[in-house]
């Protein structure tokens, strides 16, 4: 005869999550620092006494920001890179195929494990809603000129990162980490295979937690 009774027990278990929509989407709540409250099913396989247990459990969020700081140079922000050569973007040549354009963004892994994320979106917030305006200036053969002038009403959103082929571009010396790599040019060809599969790249290896 076996009983759960409140106070009387005490159960040390693993819950393991299924690997699916609604965990990806509950762990990226939890590396963004949210706390969450789920319903655990068990134990499975544990013959007399699987699935005897249904119940809630609260789980704080990550301790760790998972992205900490973004910022932007001339080079990633104003010029930009063309995601099929690796080239700075051309002046007359400035379209969503050929130019990508955006701040640098830095993080930490909140998992104790190397981890390879790819297809990133999210959405960048301000803690305080602002109003700004701004330009683009261009200078052509020493005149300067405003290329493209803004307004934005008073908001908390700012932009939103996402990750794409080709997003090594703005970095020659890229190496992925350990368990990736990329082949060596072969110079009995005409193509740089490495920049290509440096290009076509669109993993990023995220080391371990220290």
């Amino acid at each position: 005869d076996y009983r759960v009774i409140q106070g009387m027990n005490t159960i040390k278990a693993r819950i393991i999550l299924d690997v699916n929509a609604a965990t990806g989407a509950s762990l990226g709540r939890w590396a963004s620092k949210m706390d969450q409250t789920f319903i655990s099913v068990g134990p499975m396989n544990k013959h007399f006494i699987n699935g005897i247990w249904v119940g809630s459990n609260e789980m704080s969020g990550s301790a760790i920001t998972m992205y900490s700081a973004t910022f932007g140079t001339e080079e990633t922000f104003v010029k930009g890179y063309n995601p099929k050569t690796g080239q700075p973007c051309q002046i007359w040549d400035q379209g969503l195929d050929s130019c990508d354009k955006g701040a640098m963004v830095m993080g930490m892994n909140p998992f104790r494990r190397e981890w390879q994320i790819r297809d990133i979106s999210y959405d960048i917030y301000l803690e305080e809603a602002y109003e700004y305006e701004g330009n683009f200036n261009v200078n052509i053969a020493g005149i300067d000129g405003d290329a493209v002038n803004f307004k934005c009403a008073p908001s908390r959103a700012i932009g939103r990162t996402f990750s794409k082929q080709g997003i090594w571009a703005g970095y020659p010396n890229h190496t992925p980490e350990t368990g990736r790599s990329y082949p060596q040019d072969d110079p009995a060809t005409a193509e740089d295979e490495r920049l290509q599969a440096r290009l076509a790249d669109e993993v990023i290896p995220v080391p371990a937690a220290a």
